[in-house]
């Protein structure tokens, strides 16, 4: 190319050679997989149900009186869950649950575009008339309605003295830091005289008695079913319907960690989910 020695250009090129290698993604472990859900809507019969107990009867033959409470608890968890294997099974979609749940999702997805498209309809010749008329207070609340109101990505939380909003993510931290440091290291000083003058309720020593078998159904008869289970996969259906010599053994099980104040790692174990609540300054 005539004059190419006079150009200068600062770009070069570059050619070069990379090696790629795609990693598979890690397998799952047994103990990261979700456990499937028993189906226990199948105990409401009575055949199954009663199934469900005899099979229970079986596997808690071996005794447990001086066992510890783990082990206690293992074999009852373990009882309680091949028992269900067996009468219950666990919920599993068939093609025909499959191919209902697609048509109900496809039906949805349909229904909330017309209703999309409906009000889109009914907004859009508004919207276009304020703005011929130059209505500019219309226009943008109409188009505020449209696009809603802004948010701010991190909820506020009020400072020490209640009049400032703090913001900012190092702030919120800072202020809670400072929130925890002086409830847990807090100095009561709270005089004798005044802890003697206050009246005292009358000791109720019942409280400090082992639970009865009574309290044990009462409790059971509290809880609401078809709840989540826990990590042990054990809802409350299993312990309803266990029969009475799963509930002997759940009973000797709580009397034993009322003895000995030690609780099964089951027990300390929990699945906690965060759901979402409407964003406002938080007082601590």
């Amino acid at each position: 190319m005539p004059g190419a020695d006079d150009c200068w250009t600062d770009h070069r090129l570059l050619i070069s050679r990379l090696n790629f290698k795609t990693q598979r993604p890690p397998r799952r472990t047994p103990d990261s997989i979700p456990h499937r859900r028993f189906d226990c809507d199948k105990l409401r019969n009575p055949q199954l149900a009663q199934n469900f107990r005899e099979a229970c009867e079986r596997h808690l033959v071996d005794p447990v009186d001086q066992a510890s409470v783990e082990d206690h608890w293992t074999t009852l968890r373990d009882a309680m869950t091949r028992a269900a294997e067996e009468t219950t099974a666990r919920k599993t979609r068939t093609a025909e649950n499959k191919r209902t749940h697609k048509q109900a999702v496809a039906d949805c997805q349909r229904g909330i575009r017309e209703v999309q498209n409906t009000w889109w309809q009914r907004k859009a010749p508004d919207i276009q008339n304020y703005a011929d008329q130059r209505d500019l207070r219309q226009f943008y609340a109409a188009t505020k309605e449209v696009f809603g109101p802004t948010r701010s990505s991190v909820g506020g939380l009020k400072d020490v003295d209640g009049a400032t909003t703090i913001t900012d993510s190092e702030g919120i931290l800072s202020r809670w830091k400072s929130h925890f440091e002086n409830l847990l290291n807090d100095q009561a000083n709270t005089p004798n005289d005044l802890i003697r003058m206050t009246p005292q309720y009358p000791v109720r020593h019942w409280m400090s008695l082992p639970p009865s078998i009574q309290d044990f159904d009462k409790a059971i008869k509290c809880m609401k079913p078809g709840k989540a289970p826990g990590p042990d996969n054990i809802p409350l259906e299993l312990l309803t319907q266990g029969g009475p010599e799963l509930r002997n053994r759940l009973m000797l099980l709580i009397l034993k960690i009322w003895e000995i104040k030690t609780l099964p790692s089951d027990f300390r174990d929990a699945t906690i989910i965060t759901i979402f609540k409407k964003r406002r300054p938080r007082e601590l």
